[in-house]
């Protein structure tokens, strides 16, 4: 109960794609939010640059709209990673909770570009990731279960702005209501920021073996596999040893 009125850390990024080890980050905020729901200084948010050859596929920008034209006058993802880097320190050092809705893809992601930049994984952050808790607790509600959704079912009285969603700025903002209502909804800000963090480790393996069963019974020829929170890295053990 002591953390609930702390301010929150919340994080979201577009892509350029959906392929973990070879997609990179072209937009990402890593926002600092009160129980109010104001976005505090220091937040950080900022298109970027991939270094390299990069290509944004089409189905990541029917959904985001940014271009490759779009980031030629951003900072490069180096620069980047190292300011977010420094936010995401600063909130650890404070204890605050980090947000990330869906964190299997947006956090292993953020740890693959901290390696291209150079720079070491961050461990030791406790996460909140609404959708593995929400699907946990209630995992028979019909109906899609994106962010939007979530945003729709838990913060009624939330008037989403539909002109800045998919933007990473809008969507880590509203990745920390929907935590907050989800925390209350069932009853978890009880928990200490470690013993959440560790739960939401064995409901994503719960919700994971109940998405195999269910692929199972229906016939589906697919897997749902990985860990929470770093998704297909697993342990994320061999994310050092990675060569880029």
């Amino acid at each position: 109960m002591i953390w609930r009125n702390d301010v929150f850390l919340t994080l979201d990024a577009e892509t350029t794609g959906l392929d973990m080890m070879e997609d990179r980050m072209i937009e990402v905020s890593l926002l600092m939010v009160d129980v109010a729901g104001n976005v505090l200084t220091p937040s950080y948010s900022t298109r970027i640059n991939p270094e390299g050859d990069f290509e944004i596929k089409e189905e990541a920008q029917a959904i985001h709209g940014i271009s490759e034209e779009d980031l030629k006058d951003y900072p490069s993802s180096n620069e980047v990673m190292k300011k977010v880097q420094v936010l995401l320190r600063t909130g650890r050092l404070l204890g605050f909770p980090l947000v990330i809705a869906n964190a299997p893809f947006d956090w292993a992601l953020l740890q693959l570009e901290f390696r291209r930049a150079g720079l070491q994984i961050i461990e030791d952050v406790n996460i909140i990731d609404p959708m593995v808790i929400d699907r946990y607790f209630d995992r028979f509600r019909k109906g899609s279960r994106t962010l939007i959704d979530l945003a729709m079912y838990y913060c009624t009285e939330l008037d989403l702005d539909e002109d800045r969603l998919h933007t990473a700025f809008y969507d880590a903002f509203l990745s920390e209501r929907v935590a907050r209502e989800v925390l209350f909804v069932h009853d978890l800000y009880a928990c200490s920021l470690k013993e959440l963090h560790a739960s939401q480790m064995v409901w994503y393996e719960e919700n994971q073996k109940s998405l195999n069963e269910y692929f199972k019974r229906k016939q589906i020829d697919k897997v749902a596999q990985g860990k929470w929170p770093l998704g297909i890295l697993g342990d994320g053990e061999n994310i050092i040893d990675m060569e880029f």
